[in-house]
């Protein structure tokens, strides 16, 4: 058994940069199993995205929180022999994305999409997300006349965003019939936590290692748009450090999106409940959403 102890991060992925040789690496060794210490800030068990299909490390991997890996290290370090057992219920169940449309047949679409699915409760991944999404249907639907609308909730984002592919590839408008294209990710608008030695206290703000990023022409009009608002106000050209559903959207090859993805403090645990949300923080972040929307459309 190989057990890997993972630097402190907020961990959210197979595919992060720390992890990718380690398919390679537990091959080479002739393990016949893997224990992965999620070190991050709550010393909780931290979930990891995985493509569907094959398990990612090609042995079977156990995710332990740093909080309960004491006496696994201890006996790692002193090459103790010990067996890997990991119990639970397995299946399948129907998932589904939802998608609501407005053809004007003006030939230039507007895309807004979310993630609708998420690990354990995921209230602060995915409540900021979704509830703007809702915020900005109606909104859109009376404001962008001009444009043909696509909205889409997309579900399999655990799956290496699954459902957005298959969106993507299947049903999306074209890139040279998109006006713009945005993306809502995880994490937008979640409570920050402050790191003290007994422990995390909520903050009255929301968490700022969150990302904003898009087209490069777009850059200048987020920047204005979401000036003063901590972690969205330097937003970056759109390039390698695009994470989730955004990246996909950029690979696609459209040529105007933009979007806000990030990882809180309790980003796939089981402890992002409501405790990490605070609707003030979502409230402020819509008519930003929406000036720059406009601004990108050349109708402010």
């Amino acid at each position: 058994l190989v057990v890997v102890d993972l630097p402190a991060r907020r961990w959210s992925s197979v595919r992060q940069a720390e992890l990718r040789d380690l398919p390679d690496r537990v091959r080479a060794s002739g393990a016949a199993g893997l224990i992965l210490v999620t070190n991050g800030p709550t010393g909780e068990a931290i979930a990891l995205n995985a493509p569907a299909g094959a398990p990612p490390f090609g042995v079977p991997t156990l995710v332990l929180a740093p909080k309960d890996a004491g006496p696994i290290l201890a006996a790692a370090r002193e090459g103790r022999t010990a067996r890997l057992v990991i119990d639970g219920e397995a299946g399948q169940r129907p998932a589904f994305n939802l998608i609501g449309r407005i053809d004007r047949g003006k030939g230039r679409t507007v895309v807004l999409s979310t993630p609708r699915s998420g690990w354990f409760t995921c209230a602060g991944e995915r409540g900021p997300g979704v509830a703007l999404w809702l915020a900005l249907l109606p909104w859109m639907a009376k404001r962008l006349k001009n444009h043909d609308i696509v909205v889409i909730t997309a579900s399999g984002h655990e799956y290496e965003n699954l459902g957005a592919e298959a969106f993507l590839h299947r049903e999306a408008p074209a890139p040279e019939r998109t006006a713009l294209w945005v993306h809502l990710g995880a994490g937008i608008a979640a409570r920050d936590w402050k790191e003290t030695p007994q422990g995390l206290e909520p903050q009255d703000r929301p968490d700022p290692a969150r990302v904003l990023m898009g087209s490069a022409h777009l850059v200048e009009i987020l920047k204005e748009s979401f000036a003063g608002e901590a972690g969205l106000e330097a937003p970056l050209p759109a390039g390698p450090a695009a994470a989730g559903e955004l990246a996909e959207i950029l690979r696609a090859g459209y040529p105007a999106a933009f979007g806000v993805f990030g990882a809180h403090r309790f980003h796939h645990t089981t402890l992002d409940d409501a405790r990490c949300l605070d609707p003030a923080f979502v409230e402020r972040l819509l008519p930003r959403f929406q000036a720059a929307m406009l601004k990108a459309l050349g109708e402010a």
